[in-house]
């Protein structure tokens, strides 16, 4: 039932995909190109990808709370939301590591945060 969901979004998973992909990359591009941020790469990263990656959340979360609809009663009419708003969460939260992961590996240089 999912898989039925998730080909029937297809279309709008691709272009959140690739419209995600661009805007991580512009983030990367930005980080390396702007001289302010300077040995704070990682928390630019962070901010900047966690602007970036919405537009893949959204659609990802959109599947889930449709799938979600199918099932009946109470419980899941007040549960419905939290479980969408985990789902987010949990996406946003392993991106955010592989991404800042990602940047530790390119910029390896880095100055703490609390100084």
């Amino acid at each position: 039932m999912l898989l039925n969901m998730v080909e029937y979004r297809s279309k709008e998973l691709i272009f959140s995909l690739v419209l995600t992909g661009i805007l991580i990359l512009i983030s990367f591009i930005f980080v390396n190109s702007y001289r302010k941020v300077r040995r704070y790469e990682s928390l630019a990263i962070f901010v900047l990808l966690l602007l970036a990656t919405i537009p893949f959340n959204v659609v990802v979360c959109h599947i889930y709370y449709r799938y979600f609809l199918m099932l009946d009663g109470v419980f899941w009419i007040l549960i419905r939301p939290v479980i969408t708003i985990m789902i987010y969460l949990m996406l946003l939260s392993a991106e955010e590591l592989i991404f800042g992961i990602i940047g530790r590996k390119i910029w390896k240089r880095q100055r703490d945060f609390f100084e």
